[in-house]
């Protein structure tokens, strides 16, 4: 079965429509329950997420620690929701990302990424589309707009010529 990770944060600029926005979200999950593992994490500590909680509770949460956090990408199929880590670390792995909403508007997105508005057609649309095999050939291509992971090695390698 297909790994889904979820992991939304409130859209602070908007707290009146987080409601909504969860509604939208979790029923585009449910139509892959049974269909797919999902797991989600637990949301930022901005004003709202008390409600992402309650919604997302029926799939559990795991902590997102550092190394289990990249592991968990690592092996997933997709990443859904609203967070950063869809947009700059995601591409790098490559793990498709289903990025909901504004909350990342204006950033780079390496084709690994698609959008999607707070409604759950679209989510459900852009959830199989990053499944798909055709998709997932053509767009997941660790092209990351970020950089690569070749950077840590140059940066350490420059570093080294440096004469203080």
């Amino acid at each position: 079965d297909p790994w889904i990770l979820v992991t939304f944060h409130p859209e602070t600029r908007n707290l009146n429509a987080i409601p909504h926005q969860c509604d939208e979200l979790c029923s585009a999950l449910k139509s892959f329950d049974g269909l797919a593992e999902i797991t989600c994490s637990m949301p930022g500590m901005d004003a709202g997420r008390e409600h992402i909680i309650r919604a997302l509770k029926p799939w559990g949460f795991v902590e997102v620690v550092d190394e289990d956090w990249v592991h968990r990408m690592a092996n997933a199929d997709v990443l859904v929701g609203n967070s950063s880590c869809g947009i700059i670390e995601a591409p790098s792995i490559p793990l498709a990302c289903v990025n909901i909403g504004d909350r990342q508007k204006g950033r780079l997105m390496a084709s690994s990424v698609i959008q999607a508005p707070h409604n759950r057609d679209a989510i459900r649309a852009a959830i199989a589309t990053a499944l798909d095999p055709e998709w997932r050939r053509t767009n997941l291509t660790g092209v990351n707009p970020y950089g690569d992971r070749g950077a840590a090695v140059r940066i350490a390698n420059l570093l080294r010529e440096v004469v203080l």
